[in-house]
């Protein structure tokens, strides 16, 4: 499945994702969406400029905008549909911009930061869980790798020692 209307634009590379546990990729995107609605109710002040979670609120605007032009975000719905026909696992393809790996490496270790934050109660919203770690640095592990030219690592063959 690609997420994309016209991928003939050089300026976009489509990362390939193989064998991606369904419920586990929907537990993690609703993970980030309950930091981000954490994040709009807190008033990060100059002080504050430079924590993880402000950096994350700022990371995800920024990534957010690049993504809904892609047109990405008008179709998230695609796995609540797989879960809902059975499928436990998914072949889907994103196109991003050539930047994203680097985007996705900061993203990547933004949030790692962010769950230190949660584990000490400095936020509601409770840290990752070991399994949705491990699906974030493969998720975003394939944006880095693939816009650097790799080939795709399928969610079983990937080694997270």
């Amino acid at each position: 499945m690609v997420r994309d209307r016209d991928l003939n634009d050089p300026t976009v590379v489509v990362v390939r994702f193989r064998g991606a546990p369904a419920a586990l990729l929907q537990q993690s995107r609703m993970h980030l969406e309950a930091l981000t609605r954490e994040f709009q109710l807190i008033d990060f002040t100059d002080d504050d400029a430079d924590s993880p979670p402000a950096r994350l609120s700022e990371l995800i605007a920024r990534m957010r905008a690049t993504y809904d032009r892609l047109g990405f975000s008008g179709d998230r719905r695609f796995v609540l549909e797989a879960i809902e026909r059975g499928d436990t696992t998914l072949d889907f393809e994103l196109p991003v911009p050539p930047e994203a790996g680097a985007a996705a490496r900061l993203l990547s270790t933004t949030l790692d930061e962010t769950d230190a934050w949660c584990e000490r109660g400095a936020l509601l919203t409770l840290a990752s869980t070991p399994e949705q770690r491990r699906m974030r640095r493969w998720f975003f592990g394939e944006i880095e790798r693939q816009v650097a030219g790799g080939d795709p690592i399928t969610w079983d063959q990937f080694d997270d020692g």
